[in-house]
C-alpha cells in the first residue's frame, strides 16, 4: 500500500464513521483444499499394507517396540532408511523390513 492509497483509506474512514461501515466478505465458510490429503491406512500386517514405505513411528508401533529401537537399527545399518521430502521424514521400505523382521529388544 503506498502513500496516497493509504491517504485514500483514512480518508473514507474518516467520512464513513470508522471500520463499521466497511463491507463485509463475501463468504465466511472454509473452502477445501485444491489437493485433498489422503488419509493413509494403519499398518496392520506388513504382507499386505498397500504403500511402499512406512514410517519408522508406524513400524515401532506395528512391531511393538520403542521408537527409539528403530532408530537404533536404523544407525547402525541393520535396518536401512530414507529420506524423503524437504522436511526429511525418515522412512522405511515395507520390503526392507520384511527382511529384517522385527528386532530382538
Amino acid at each position: 500500500m503506498n502513500g496516497s492509497q493509504r491517504s485514500q483509506l483514512k480518508a473514507s474512514l474518516h467520512t464513513t464513521g470508522g471500520l463499521a461501515s466497511l463491507p463485509k466478505p463475501a463468504s465466511t465458510e472454509v473452502k477445501e483444499r485444491a489437493f485433498p490429503v489422503k488419509p493413509t491406512k494403519p499398518l496392520i500386517d506388513l504382507w499386505t499394507h498397500p504403500a511402499r514405505y512406512v514410517t519408522a513411528t508406524e513400524l515401532a508401533r506395528y512391531w511393538r517396540v520403542s521408537i527409539d529401537t528403530i532408530y537404533r537399527d536404523i544407525k547402525k545399518g541393520a535396518l536401512p532408511a530414507y529420506r524423503i521430502g524437504s522436511a526429511g521424514t525418515i522412512r522405511i521400505r515395507i520390503e526392507d523390513a520384511r527382511r529384517y523382521g522385527r528386532p530382538e529388544v
